[in-house]
């Protein structure tokens, strides 16, 4: 990183640092590939380390912001591997009678491991135990993002998720184009946006 962008992202107020991720993504790449990468990776299984521990040739948002997407890297990769994401269909007593809700489920055997997921993506959600099962040699934790916070979850980790990336794409889409968070009435979703719903519902049921 050179002396200019440094003083640029020094002047500026953390706000402005964080309104363009693209705007100074070139500072985060260079970071990721000086002495602060090992530092942040060998820190991958535990608690990060505070900005005052890390490179200090780089200015404090950079690193907070290396911090966080190296974060999101991590909970993209567990996502991936043990999540589910979904549209579920709830039912209703008014408008359409049924409805659809956005839905990210990371089940796992180690509870501290979802309270680092957990805590790494500070998304709202449920952290609960499954119900014992015979075949299970260990309790089954789960944490359930619902609605918006499973869209936010999705938006956090997009850059990172593979196998699950289409997937979130789907969510985008119906958030974008189902308006799931407007409100209606009580006779309901119109008849071009239900559909559009529908479509993105069974869109994400083909990708499983």
């Amino acid at each position: 990183m050179n002396a200019n962008n440094t003083q640029a992202l020094q002047a500026g107020t953390e706000s402005n640092v964080f309104q363009e991720y693209d705007s100074w993504s070139e500072q985060i790449q260079t970071a990721l590939q000086s002495r602060i990468w090992n530092k942040l990776a060998n820190a991958h299984c535990g608690p990060f380390e505070p900005a005052s521990a890390l490179q200090p040739g780089l200015s404090t948002a950079v690193q907070l912001e290396v911090q966080r997407q190296v974060g999101y890297a991590w909970c993209a990769g567990f996502l991936d591997g043990e999540g589910c994401v979904t549209l579920a269909r709830v039912r209703r007593t008014c408008g359409n009678r049924v409805n659809y809700r956005a839905r990210v489920h990371v089940p796992q055997n180690c509870l501290q491991t979802l309270l680092t997921f957990r805590n790494r993506v500070a998304e709202n959600c449920v952290l609960g135990q499954l119900p014992h099962r015979a075949s299970y040699t260990r309790p089954i934790y789960h944490l359930a993002y619902d609605g918006i916070h499973a869209f936010r979850l999705l938006q956090k980790l997009r850059p990172f998720l593979v196998r699950k990336g289409a997937e979130a794409e789907v969510l985008f889409e119906y958030y974008r184009i189902g308006e799931p968070t407007r409100h209606f009435g009580p006779k309901g979703v119109p008849t071009d946006i239900w559909r559009a719903r529908e479509r993105c519902y069974d869109a994400l049921r083909c990708l499983k």
